[in-house]
């Protein structure tokens, strides 16, 4: 099937149009969309029970709930959530949200024998969701254990109004496109006060079976919680497959949300990954990308840090070799007085890669005393390679700090000198160096056989190369 998605990864300005910098268009065919079969939940016991509200999208329906829910939070394409006990009463919501309290306790413990569902003991509302945020056509079987309907219904409709008009990096067209077209994906609510320091994992393994994968995810921390979601999307050699997702982040005052996406796809993926983010009052959201494979990767992230003291930190590395094009977009505007983003970006370029960096700080009317750095280090390899980069400032405001610089070159000589002094060959001392940029980045993971993997995928690349 045919992808076309035009203005992907635009500036928030037009400029350096001679540059061909503005946006991009992806025209691409791409394998058809279907129902991705595996369940991409990897972390089995996820503590504090009832303190987290989790759902797992599979294409069909959102499955939300805690305990031994999301445990055994089974991917069943063929999951028919219509065929209800006749007590359920499933109030129907109109397109305002206008989310009415049930009328009476509704029995979800008798369910059609095709879906899977772990019993429950509680009062459930079953709604269909408001179409902005379109989960379209999702079933909306909700379980959120010793919380009233109304709270269900509080919880439901905050999480919706926000989410739906978070911008995204990559722009509305991608993120339209993810909305409508997902077969995956997660729904993750961490209430006020919970600290959950176990990373909750999530691997999206694409191969002949599972040839697309299109993630829609949601992560809301609230008020003074904290949450780490680790991503990890990885693919077999030799088989066509297509990556998109579309991440949606939304922290209250004064919690942590740190979101590790690990690209590791194949030089037969084609891949894209949009994230929005909304940032309240001392909050801090800590983001890691590692976008190491894939024959085309576009990446975009837009933060609206719209709090004081709210923080983003983002590190990101890459690797272009052979003919692979990496495209980035990353806008941080500041809203909140004294406001602090930071973006550190490393990669290597190789052969006929080519790359694309923009990275906008932008501060707005009110942002004073607010602070935006944004770095770029490449090593180049190649005088065939292509790569761009195009650092913005954009001030509405005096009493602000921004400052942007990038460093592309060959590596040091006087460093190459010194590790060949110490018995390495060239090639060898260049890939170790190589490998020691993406370091920083990979020390973010939490995960030592995660940061192997990482290691390993590079290694494995870097040893089909013959000369440098």
């Amino acid at each position: 099937m045919n992808l076309n998605i035009e203005r992907v990864n635009a500036l928030p300005v037009r400029t350096w149009s001679w540059l061909g910098i503005n946006d991009r268009t992806i025209e691409e065919d791409i394998p058809e969309i279907l129902p991705f079969k595996k369940n991409p939940l990897i972390t089995k016991n996820i503590n504090n029970e009832k303190d987290i509200l989790f759902a797992i999208n599979n294409g069909s329906g959102y499955k939300i709930g805690t305990g031994d829910i999301v445990k055994n939070a089974e991917m069943d394409s063929n999951a028919n959530h219509a065929e209800m006990n006749s007590n359920a009463n499933c109030a129907e919501m109109n397109s305002n949200a206008n989310y009415a309290e049930a009328n009476s306790d509704v029995n979800c413990t008798e369910m059609n024998s095709n879906a899977n569902h772990a019993e429950m003991n509680g009062n459930v509302n079953h709604t269909e969701m408001n179409s902005n945020v379109n989960y379209a056509g999702k079933n909306s079987s909700i379980y959120y254990p010793d919380m009233s309907n109304n709270m269900k219904n509080k919880y439901l409709e905050s999480t919706i109004e926000k989410v739906s008009s978070i911008p995204t990096g990559m722009g509305e067209n991608t993120a339209n496109y993810i909305r409508n077209n997902n077969n995956t994906g997660i729904f993750i609510r961490i209430p006020s006060g919970k600290k959950y320091k176990e990373p909750i994992f999530l691997e999206y393994d694409l191969d002949g079976e599972n040839k697309t994968v299109v993630d829609f995810n949601t992560i809301y921390a609230e008020e003074n919680s904290e949450v780490t979601i680790v991503m990890h999307y990885k693919s077999k050699k030799g088989i066509p497959t297509f990556h998109s997702g579309l991440t949606y982040l939304f922290a209250e005052k004064n919690a942590i949300i740190n979101l590790l996406q690990i690209q590791l796809l194949s030089e037969d993926t084609l891949h894209l990954n949009d994230i929005g983010a909304v940032i309240e009052n001392g909050v801090a959201i800590n983001l890691v990308h590692t976008e190491l494979g894939g024959s085309k990767a576009y990446n975009g992230c837009k933060v609206d840090l719209k709090g004081s003291n709210s923080k983003i930190n983002i590190e990101t590395i890459y690797f272009g070799d052979k003919n692979r094009t990496i495209d980035m977009n990353y806008i941080m505007n500041h809203h909140g007085k004294n406001s602090n983003s930071q973006i550190h970006v490393n990669g290597a370029l190789l052969d006929q890669s080519s790359k694309t960096f923009r990275g906008t700080i932008d501060f707005k009317k009110g942002a004073a005393g607010s602070v935006g750095h944004e770095e770029e280090y490449n090593l180049l390899f190649s005088p065939k390679i292509r790569n761009l980069t195009a650092p913005l400032i954009l001030c509405e405001e005096e009493d602000v700090e921004g400052k942007h610089g990038a460093n592309s070159g060959k590596i040091d000589e006087n460093k190459l000198f010194y590790m060949m002094s110490r018995g390495l060959d060239e090639l060898s001392a260049k890939k170790l160096m190589i490998e020691a940029a993406f370091r920083p980045a990979m020390e973010q993971i939490p995960f030592a056989d995660l940061q192997d993997q990482i290691s390993e995928y590079v290694k494995e690349r870097l040893n089909n190369i013959e000369s440098i």
